[in-house]
C-alpha cells in the first residue's frame, strides 16, 4: 500500500501558525479560505479467482462453402453432446462464420468454416476435463482465463474502497497534527480502480501444440484489485486554539 500527500494551503494562515505558512510558499490575501490538504491512498485487496474460462474453435475448409459447414456443424453437434455430460460447465456456441480465401501463388482458392465454443465453470479439473475431450473430437483451443466472478469482484472492491478511505482519513489526521492543525471536512472525495482482474493463460495457436505442452494449472493465482481514493481536506486550527480565537 503506497501513500502520496500533497499539501496546499488555499488561503493563508493566521499568524498563529507562522512555521505552517511559511513551508506553504505563496499566500493568498489572509481570510480568503482554509488551507487544503491534498491526499491519495492506494489500497489493494487480493481475491482467488474461482472461474476457468476455455475458448475453442471448430474450423473446416473446403473446395466449396457447404463441405466445409457440414464438417463444422458436425463437429458442434459432437461438442454439445460432451458438454451435455459434463455438469457444472456453462457452454456458450458463438461466432459461426464462413469465408473464401484466396491466397497468391499454387495454392487454389478455399472456403473455410468456424465456430467457437465457451467453456466456463468453478472446477478447474472438469473444464480441462472436457477440453481434453473436445480437442480429441477436432477442436482447437484458443485460450484459458482464469476470472474473479463479478460479485467476487465487487465485494472485493468495496473492502478495498473502504481501506483506502480509512487510511486517507488516518494520513489526514496524522498530517494535520504535525501542522498543528485540525481536520474539519473534505471536499472532492473520488474513487477509482482498475479493471476487475482476469489472469490470463498462454494462448495457443494449434491443439498439437497445446499436446506438446504441460497441462494448465488447476486452480487461479491470486489477484489484486486495487482503488484509489483522492480528497481535498479542509484543515483549520485546533479546537482550542478556535476557542480562544473566539472567546
Amino acid at each position: 500500500m503506497r501513500t502520496a500527500i500533497a499539501i496546499c494551503c488555499a488561503a493563508g494562515l493566521t499568524a498563529t501558525y507562522p512555521a505552517a505558512a511559511q513551508s506553504c510558499g505563496p499566500q493568498p490575501p489572509p481570510g480568503s479560505g482554509p488551507p487544503i490538504l491534498h491526499l491519495t491512498a492506494n489500497t489493494t485487496v487480493k481475491v482467488q479467482p474461482t472461474i476457468l474460462v476455455a475458448d475453442l474453435t471448430a474450423l473446416a475448409r473446403s473446395a466449396t462453402a457447404v463441405p466445409a459447414q457440414r464438417r463444422v456443424n458436425q463437429l458442434m453437434a459432437k461438442a454439445k453432446a460432451l458438454a451435455s455430460a459434463s455438469r457444472g460447465i456453462d457452454v456458450v456456441f458463438e461466432d459461426y462464420s464462413t469465408n473464401y480465401v484466396e491466397e497468391k501463388g499454387r495454392n487454389p482458392a478455399y472456403w473455410t468454416a468456424s465456430q467457437t465454443v465457451e467453456l466456463r465453470g468453478q472446477s478447474g479439473e472438469a473444464v480441462l476435463d472436457l477440453v481434453g475431450r473436445l480437442q480429441a473430437i477436432g477442436l482447437t483451443i484458443n485460450g484459458l482465463d482464469w476470472q474473479v466472478p463479478d460479485e467476487q469482484a465487487n465485494a472485493a472492491g468495496r473492502e478495498a474502497a473502504i481501506k483506502a478511505l480509512t487510511t486517507l482519513r488516518q494520513q489526514a489526521a496524522a498530517a494535520a497534527k504535525a501542522l498543528d492543525l485540525q481536520v474539519q471536512g473534505y471536499r472532492s472525495v473520488d474513487l477509482s480502480g482498475g479493471p476487475f482482474p482476469i489472469a490470463p493463460m498462454p494462448r495457443f495457436g494449434t491443439a498439437q501444440m497445446v499436446a506438446a505442452m504441460p497441462p494448465p494449472q488447476a486452480t487461479g493465482q491470486t489477484q489484486d484489485i486495487t482503488v484509489t481514493v483522492s480528497a481535498n481536506v479542509i484543515l483549520g486550527p485546533p479546537a482550542a486554539s478556535a476557542g480562544t480565537a473566539h472567546p
